[in-house]
């Protein structure tokens, strides 16, 4: 099972996600993540998700084909809070995927206030 929540907040967009994590409902959050922030002319991203089944490594591969395919791109920043210790191990792989790949701006966070501080910035 699965729920995700994406809404422009005026100064950014918020993402809450919480379930089973995989790249078909990977495609289907990120597809609406795009939506909103070309809707909104709003690319800075505040997320935070509670993973049941984490991604796989494999999957963690697949975020950089996801993300080109969707047009999401370096004008992104994306500030992610994952709430389940387990699955922040494979979300730092795809951070270090994206980065490497340049796609977008983006870090991991354990605390949604940090992560709000950071995406704020500039």
């Amino acid at each position: 099972m699965h729920k995700q929540e994406v809404t422009f907040e005026g100064q950014y967009v918020f993402v809450s996600s919480e379930g089973d994590k995989n790249m078909t409902n990977a495609k289907l959050l990120w597809t609406e993540i795009a939506r909103v922030c070309n809707e909104s002319h709003c690319f800075k991203v505040l997320g935070v998700s509670h993973s049941e089944n984490p991604f796989s490594i494999t999957e963690s591969f697949q975020f950089a084909e996801l993300f080109k395919a969707l047009g999401i791109t370096n004008t992104f920043k994306v500030a992610w809070v994952e709430t389940n210790p387990k699955a922040q191990n494979t979300l730092n792989l795809v951070e270090n995927v994206l980065h490497r790949r340049g796609l977008i701006e983006g870090r991991m966070f354990r605390d949604i206030n940090q992560a709000k501080i950071w995406l704020l910035k500039s």
